[in-house]
């Protein structure tokens, strides 16, 4: 008994270490990081002058803001995110950090019947081989129709994309200029069409080549004419309002050199190019590093690339199977 005592009163004697953590000291430094992060590297500082962007900076710093959980931070950053005028902004939780889910592949191709494939582009991930390889069945098989769906494809890396442009033409591709904070830094505007003239070629085509290339003020990429095999069946590409990122220079070169027949909705109007930035243990900052023109001079992010026949998203593969009967 005297034994229990003792240890009871050692157990009761003993201060209860008390997590010492400030929740809302925490926060702050997490904002406080985004914000440096964001004014660091993001294509165009001046962005942060916007009204907009002091919108969002006071929601930031808000008491609600600074009292919310995690989970809640996360999902009230990247809703206001919205309302800002760039996108490819957000915050995600670290790899390991979330439940995974049975992932889809990336590329897959159907025979609707013996003339007409649908190629559905979930992902333009950045290992292209299964592109290659659906390019060549496309090829053997002999189709007359190709229908590629990007309904629902939010982006990814251009390694892919470029395969399959370069299958759908032998003629030289301009896929438009990528401009960096190194340019913003001394221009308020985008370049003119003289000065898009001037920019260097990127050289690599794909994702390394991609970000050796955004050292540069800016930068152009033009995908060469070739000698190789192209597709030469009707083409049909299908959009709606979440087709973005990699998929919009692509529709928009679909429309500027009448590669094939845009179908569905306007896309999603999110063309920059980001990259991935540490705010601590737990959570990533998405911010865009290069802002995007077209080959003519026009911006995409934040107003889409418009369909040549508009219908509903669930109607569009319809609507193509109408065009190809001729009604």
């Amino acid at each position: 008994m005297r034994h229990l005592f003792f240890a009871l009163l050692f157990i009761i004697g003993l201060p209860i270490q008390a997590n010492t953590t400030d929740p809302i000291k925490e926060r702050q430094q997490q904002i406080k990081t985004i914000l440096e992060l964001t004014r660091e590297n993001i294509y165009n500082y001046r962005l942060m002058d916007t009204p907009e962007w002091k919108e969002f900076e006071g929601f930031l710093q808000s008491e609600e803001t600074l009292s919310m959980d995690q989970q809640d931070f996360l999902t009230a950053f990247n809703q206001e995110r919205k309302k800002l005028p760039f996108t490819h902004y957000n915050l995600r939780l670290k790899k390991g950090k979330t439940k995974t889910k049975k992932e889809e592949l990336p590329f897959e191709l159907k025979s609707l019947d013996s003339s007409t494939a649908l190629l559905i582009v979930r992902d333009w991930i950045q290992d292209a081989s299964g592109m290659i390889s659906i390019v060549q069945e496309i090829e053997e098989k002999g189709y007359n129709n190709l229908i590629i769906d990007l309904r629902g494809n939010l982006g990814g890396t251009l390694d892919a994309a470029v395969v399959l442009g370069s299958y759908l033409t032998d003629q030289p591709i301009d896929a438009g200029v990528y401009l960096t904070k190194n340019w913003y830094a001394d221009n308020t505007e985008g370049p003119t069409t003289e000065q898009i003239q001037q920019f260097p070629y990127m050289q690599d085509l794909d994702f390394e080549g991609f970000w050796e290339m955004s050292q540069n003020a800016g930068f152009r990429m033009v995908l060469p004419g070739h000698n190789g095999k192209v597709f030469e069946g009707d083409v049909y590409v299908l959009t709606d309002g979440l087709t973005g990122s990699t998929c919009e220079p692509f529709v928009d070169v679909i429309k500027r050199q009448n590669l094939g027949t845009v179908v569905g909705q306007t896309t999603g109007g999110g063309m920059l190019s980001g990259a991935f930035f540490p705010v601590d243990d737990e959570i990533s900052l998405f911010l865009p590093v290069c802002d995007y023109y077209t080959a003519d001079g026009n911006r995409i992010d934040k107003v889409g690339v418009k369909p040549h026949i508009e219908t509903r998203s669930k109607d569009a593969l319809i609507k193509v199977a109408q065009l190809i009967r001729g009604n």
